[in-house]
């Protein structure tokens, strides 16, 4: 994921909050300071986000992708920690990212979506 590292540097080293990749659109990436600004200088192809999504996906995760097309993990590129998330629309993949906190960071484990209880809550 060298290419997507350089992205998550770049939203660090701006303090940018929140990146979202979305098919054939120029990415946004707002900053703490209330100003979007492009990481990109054209729309993210869809090809180009299946490609990060192979590549970025974890091996504890790869199955929750391919039954429920969404997962979210943490993801540390150089010395930060991003939760990623990734979902598949009827455009293609949407890939977003959040810094987090180092507190956020360390209480957070990587993980796909909430599992389905296997069987009925009755009330």
């Amino acid at each position: 994921m060298a290419q997507f590292d350089k992205l998550l540097a770049y939203a660090a080293a701006i303090e940018a909050k929140p990146l979202y990749l979305e098919p054939n659109q120029q990415p946004a990436q707002p900053r703490s300071d209330g100003r979007s600004i492009p990481p990109l200088s054209s729309p993210a192809p869809s090809p180009l986000l299946e490609l990060r999504t192979r590549e970025g996906l974890l091996s504890n995760v790869t199955e929750t992708w391919l039954n429920m097309s969404a997962a979210r993990f943490n993801y540390v590129s150089s010395s930060h920690t991003f939760g990623l998330t990734f979902q598949r629309t009827a455009l293609g993949v949407r890939i977003g990212s959040l810094l987090l906190s180092r507190d956020e960071s360390r209480s957070s484990l990587p993980m796909g979506p909430p599992p389905k209880p296997s069987r009925p809550i009755h009330r």
